[in-house]
């Protein structure tokens, strides 16, 4: 074997062994163990065509799990998929790890229990949604949980306003 093609060859074989890995960041598009087998992706990686998420050079909806993370290494969003559309819990976080956002989706649509949380754990704001469209009670809170909106929603109309101290003349 001649120097030349036996450095072209250790070239390549460092290329396929490190395909998938980013400076220690996991940017998998290969299956991860947990429980279940579930496809774990970076979400910068899904492409969007028509509303519908796909993997690279993937013509099947993707069904898996995404990451995103802060440029500093944290994680800052994890979402299900299943069939292409956000299908499960969604979780963000604050940089410090503290949960952000907790919004649950059915097959592409929110729905359930959206909570926001300020930094602390402390809860900003709790919206029911019912197939995509706003439904039951939504509550907005202050800094110190103060309640300060109540508002009940019925198929993304507003049906009563409680009370609103949000809102500064």
């Amino acid at each position: 074997m001649t120097p030349r093609l036996f450095i072209k060859l250790t070239c390549l074989l460092c290329l396929i062994s490190t395909e998938g890995t980013s400076g220690g960041l996991e940017t998998s598009l290969r299956p991860v163990l947990r429980g279940n087998l579930i496809e774990t992706v970076l979400s910068d990686s899904l492409i969007k065509r028509y509303g519908v998420y796909f993997k690279p050079y993937s013509n099947t909806p993707f069904s898996g799990e995404s990451l995103k993370h802060f440029e500093s290494g944290p994680l800052m969003r994890k979402s299900r998929y299943q069939d292409g559309e956000r299908h499960g819990l969604e979780l963000w976080y604050h940089e410090n790890g503290q949960i952000w956002r907790k919004r649950p989706y059915r097959y592409g649509k929110k729905h359930g229990l959206h909570e926001w949380y300020f930094k602390g754990n402390q809860i900003l704001s709790r919206k029911t949604w019912k197939n995509g469209k706003r439904h039951g009670l939504h509550e907005k809170f202050d800094r110190t949980g103060y309640l300060i909106s109540s508002k009940i929603y019925k198929d993304g109309k507003l049906v009563v306003s409680l009370f609103d101290m949000s809102q500064t003349e």
